[in-house]
């Protein structure tokens, strides 16, 4: 015979001996598998929801915490940042003109001049300080377009609590015109110092003292009617 006919007889010979011993398998033992693999299956449920319930649980927990840190960390900010202005606030020269200190007058040429007191009721130095100024004359009821000159005369420190004077004239000589216009109130001279200085926190502020005034024979001065530059 040929191998190829030997090796089937062989191959369909094992075969038919499996099947007879798989019939052989009691009913029971099939049942009990069929048992055995949905215990199996429900408990592998049964565990992996458990599981998954644990890790959202756990996420959940982590959402709150994260959300509790973020909110601990803005309330600290904020208390830094309340703090710091408070500091800033606190500890800041403040430069003013006090209410009334004004003196205003054209010079005998015929030159406008404004004096005034001022003070630093801060607790710091005002430092690095500058001055500009401006005068003009208008007719009353126009605002002036203020355009200020740095002036030179001025100090570098402003020292706590220590009250001075300061004076300044304007930048040019008043023709005739405008003094006669001042006399009878048909004019406005207008005169504005600008202090700029810093803290000690090199934060810059400012200082406007401003006032229109008329001369003899009814002289008479007022603040403008403009809000100050005053931080």
């Amino acid at each position: 015979r040929l191998v190829s006919d030997w090796s089937s007889d062989v191959c369909s010979s094992d075969l038919r001996d499996c099947c007879r011993r798989l019939r052989k398998i009691p009913i029971w033992v099939e049942a009990a598998c069929a048992v055995a693999l949905v215990i199996i299956t429900w408990t592998y449920a049964y565990y992996a929801k458990r599981q998954w319930e644990t890790m959202n649980s756990t996420y959940g927990e982590m959402q709150k915490q994260t959300a509790s840190a973020k909110t601990a960390a803005d309330a600290a900010k904020s208390a830094a940042d309340t703090a710091d202005a408070t500091l800033k606030i606190a500890y800041r020269p403040r430069v003013a003109a006090p209410v009334g200190s004004i003196t205003c007058r054209i010079d005998n040429r015929n030159m406008p001049f404004i004096g005034f007191d001022f003070i630093n009721y801060g607790t710091t130095v005002a430092r690095n300080v500058t001055v500009s100024k401006f005068s003009t004359v208008s007719p009353p009821g126009e605002k002036p377009i203020v355009r200020y000159q740095f002036d030179g005369t001025y100090p570098k420190f402003i020292l706590p609590n220590k009250p001075d004077t300061w004076g300044y004239y304007g930048d040019r000589v008043l023709n005739a015109k405008e003094i006669t216009g001042l006399g009878t109130q048909t004019l406005l001279a207008t005169f504005s110092v600008l202090i700029t200085y810093e803290d000690e926190f090199s934060k810059t502020h400012h200082t406007e003292v401003c006032a229109q005034f008329t001369i003899d024979p009814n002289p008479r001065w007022t603040y403008c009617s403009w809000p100050a530059r005053n931080d």
